[in-house]
C-alpha cells in the first residue's frame, strides 16, 4: 500500500483442506530450524553448502536461458484498455525492496523500469500529463542513509532515463512525490509537511507545516490547490489547501481513517477509507463540493481495497488493489473495476507476471507514456536443457513432507493443479529440501524447477549434486535470484557427473510461500 497513518496489513491466506494445500504466506520471523508437524523427516539432514551470495542473479557454471516468449495480447474477454499502468511491487512497505513496473494495457507488454538505476526501494510513481516525466520516491544507494528522496526520470524516446535525485540527500523523508496538471510543478511531504517545488528541485511554497502531519498531497483540476491527508489515526482526514491558503475538509468521516486522496474530474475524487469496525480499507467516491462519500460495489468488510486510480475519467473503469483472497495470488494485487458492468478483472489477465506473490500497489495510469522499447519482461523459456530426462519416476525423498503430497509428485510428470510435493509445514527452516536418486552417475546438464505454488514469486534456492549422498557439491546457488518467476531453466556450461540432485530452499519466498515443487525435472546424459 501507499504510506498511510497506520502500518499496512499483510494478507494472510489459509490453510485449506489437505487435499486441496493452499499453502499459507507467512511470516519469516516465525519459522525455525526444526522440521516438525505432522510431516515425516528424512534421516539423512542436508549436507548442500552454498557459496556467498550475491546481489545479482548470478548461477555459477550456466550460460544464459535463450529469449523469452513473448506475452499474448489480452484477450476479447476483458475491457479493452489503453495507455500504460504504473504501479510498484515489494515484500512489504519495511522490506526495503521496491521495484517500479510499467504494463502496456493494449499489447500486455511488462516491463521492470528500475533495473540499473543506483536507487534501491523505488515506489510511489506519478507520471506528467504529457507522459515524458516520471516522479517517484526511492533510496539513495551509495549514501546509505535510508531517508526518501524525490526523483525524477525523464523519457529519452526509448526509454526512462537514469533518474535524478530533487530533494536529498538531505537528512530528511521525501516523499509521496505528485506532479501538477501542467507539469510545471511537483508536490511532495518532507518530514510531515506538505510542500511544492518546480521540476528543477526549486521550492516554491510551504503548504502545510508539520502539526499536525500531513501527506499524500493531490493537486486540484485548477493546478493550484492541494488536497492531502492530515493527521493520524482514526483522526486522519481528507483537506483542501487553497492557492491563498484556505484550510477546508473534503472529508472526514466520524471513527475511521481517510487517506490516499486522487483526483478523478472537476467533481469528484478518490481515497481510501479504514473502517471503524473491521479496520479493512475501502474505497470511497468523494466530492469537492464536500457531500457525503460513497463507497464502490467492489468494497467489502473481509478485505483491504485501496491504492484506486481512475482510468480515464474514472466514469468507466477504475484501477485498484485488493488482498481478497479468491481474487489475488497472494498480498495485495491490481484489479480493474468495470463501473457500468459491475465487474472486476485480475491485472493477470493483462499479463500473468504482474500479479504475484508480492503486493502490487502504488497505481498510476497513463495516456500519454510510451512502453520502453528494450525493457519488456517475458515469459521464462522453459525448453528442455541438453540431453534426456533423467529424474522421471526415479526414487525421491525429502527432508519433511506435508500430508499427501509426497516427494514423488515433484517427478512424476503432472505440473498441473496441486500434485505437487511441500514441505511438512512452516517450521522447516533453515535449509529444507527436496532429492532425487538418479540410480546411478549421469552427466548431468541442466534442470526445468516448476515452483509451488505455481505463482510469480522470487524463490531462493540452491542445486546440490553427489555421487555418494555424503559429500555433496553446490552447482548452482540463486539465493539471491531477484527474478520474479513461478518456474526455471538451469543449464550447466559443463555438465556435472552425479547420481543424486538435491533442491536446497534457503528461507520462505519473497512471498512468504513455503518451499514446494510441482515438478522438478534434471536432464543428461
Amino acid at each position: 500500500m501507499q504510506t498511510q497513518p497506520s502500518p499496512p496489513r499483510r494478507h494472510r491466506l489459509t490453510l485449506s483442506a489437505l487435499a486441496a494445500l493452499t499453502v499459507t504466506s507467512l511470516a519469516l520471523a516465525g519459522c525455525s530450524s526444526s522440521a516438525g508437524g505432522s510431516g515425516s523427516s528424512a534421516s539423512s539432514s542436508p549436507s548442500a553448502s552454498a557459496s556467498a551470495a550475491t546481489d545479482a542473479y548470478v548461477i555459477p557454471g550456466t550460460i544464459a536461458n535463450g529469449p523469452g516468449i513473448a506475452p499474448a495480447a489480452p484477450s476479447g474477454n476483458i475491457p479493452r484498455l489503453k495507455g500504460q499502468l504504473f504501479f510498484h511491487n515489494y515484500t512489504s512497505y519495511e522490506a526495503g525492496d521496491g521495484r517500479l513496473w510499467q504494463l502496456d494495457l493494449a499489447t500486455g507488454q511488462l516491463a521492470r523500469i528500475s533495473d540499473g538505476w543506483p536507487i534501491t526501494n523505488t515506489i510511489n510513481p506519478h507520471i506528467s500529463a504529457d507522459g515524458k516525466s516520471m516522479v517517484f520516491m526511492g533510496q539513495d544507494a551509495a549514501s546509505g542513509d535510508g531517508n526518501w528522496d524525490v526523483y525524477l526520470s525523464t523519457w529519452d524516446g526509448t526509454r526512462w532515463g537514469t533518474p535524478k535525485n530533487l530533494t536529498g540527500p538531505n537528512d530528511k523523508s521525501d516523499e509521496d512525490p505528485k506532479f501538477s496538471p501542467d507539469g510545471s510543478h511537483i508536490v511532495f511531504k518532507i518530514d510531515g509537511a506538505v510542500t511544492e517545488m518546480t521540476p528543477d528541485g526549486t521550492v516554491t511554497r510551504t503548504i502545510t507545516g508539520k502539526d499536525p502531519e500531513a501527506g499524500q498531497p493531490y493537486y486540484l483540476p485548477n493546478g493550484k490547490d492541494i488536497m492531502y491527508s492530515e493527521g493520524t489515526g482514526v483522526g486522519a482526514k481528507i483537506v483542501e489547501m487553497t492557492a491563498d491558503s484556505k484550510r477546508r475538509v473534503l472529508a472526514d468521516l466520524p471513527g475511521t481513517v481517510d487517506y490516499y486522496p486522487i483526483g478523478m474530474d472537476d467533481k469528484n475524487f478518490l481515497f481510501t477509507n479504514v473502517q471503524a469496525e473491521t479496520k479493512y480499507d475501502r474505497i470511497m467516491q468523494g466530492h469537492y463540493d464536500g457531500s457525503t462519500p460513497t463507497p464502490y460495489f467492489f468494497d467489502s468488510n473481509t478485505a483491504d481495497h485501496s491504492d484506486a486510480y481512475p482510468y480515464e475519467d474514472g466514469s468507466k473503469y477504475l484501477f485498484y488493489v485488493t488482498t481478497d483472497g479468491d481474487q489475488t495470488r497472494g498480498g495485495y494485487d491490481i484489479q480493474v473495476a468495470d463501473l457500468t458492468a459491475k465487474k472486476v478483472y485480475s491485472i493477470q489477465e493483462w499479463n500473468p507476471l504482474a500479479s504475484s506473490a508480492l503486493d502490487e500497489v502504488g497505481l498510476v495510469w497513463s495516456a500519454t507514456a510510451q512502453f520502453p522499447e528494450s525493457e519488456q519482461v517475458l515469459e521464462p523459456e522453459m525448453s528442455p536443457p541438453p540431453g534426456q530426462l533423467l529424474s522421471q519416476g526415479k526414487p525421491a525423498t525429502a527432508s519433511s513432507t506435508y500430508p499427501d503430497h509426497t516427494p514423488g509428485m515433484a517427478n512424476d510428470g503432472v505440473v498441473d493443479g496441486t500434485d505437487c510435493w511441500c514441505v511438512a509445514d512452516e517450521n522447516v527452516m533453515p535449509s529444507p529440501y527436496w532429492q532425487v536418486d538418479l540410480g546411478v552417475d549421469h552427466e548431468i546438464s541442466g534442470l526445468l524447477l516448476h515452483f509451488w505454488p505455481g505463482v510469480p514469486d522470487i524463490w531462493y534456492y540452491s542445486i546440490a549434486t553427489s555421487s555418494d549422498e555424503k559429500t555433496w557439491n553446490t552447482i548452482i546457488d540463486a539465493r539471491s535470484n531477484g527474478q520474479l518467476t513461478d518456474r526455471a531453466r538451469l543449464v550447466l556450461a559443463n555438465p556435472v557427473k552425479a547420481r543424486y540432485v538435491r533442491v536446497v530452499f534457503n528461507s520462505l519466498s519473497a512471498g512468504r510461500n513455503w518451499p514446494g515443487l510441482l515438478e522438478a525435472q534434471v536432464y543428461g546424459s
